[in-house]
């Protein structure tokens, strides 16, 4: 086992019970619904709350707290990406 997926496994949780939120930030409903079934394919649970767009994801996670933070290529250009960086820092999210 590489030292990265050692690293990923041994921060997941322990108890199965445990559902694992993760914000997915995807443009394209086809690639969100595909990579949700990917995820779901994952053999750990997990409530996945998808945004279309930056601004909803920024929204989103001034309501919400996930575990884990999705964000897809396609959304995030050098300009896009700063900030979703900087509104991340803003809002003490650590990367």
């Amino acid at each position: 086992m590489a030292d990265d997926e050692r690293k990923i496994k041994d921060q997941m949780p322990a108890s199965t019970n445990h559902m694992i939120r993760v914000l997915l930030v995807e443009d394209d409903r086809t690639d969100a619904y595909l990579i949700q079934e990917l995820l779901s394919e994952a053999g750990v649970r997990l409530d996945v709350r998808h945004a279309d767009k930056i601004s909803s994801a920024l929204e989103c996670l001034e309501e919400e707290r996930f575990d884990v933070i999705l964000p897809t290529s396609a959304c995030l250009t050098a300009r896009v990406s700063r900030r979703f960086a900087r509104s991340m820092t803003e809002l003490r999210i650590p990367p």
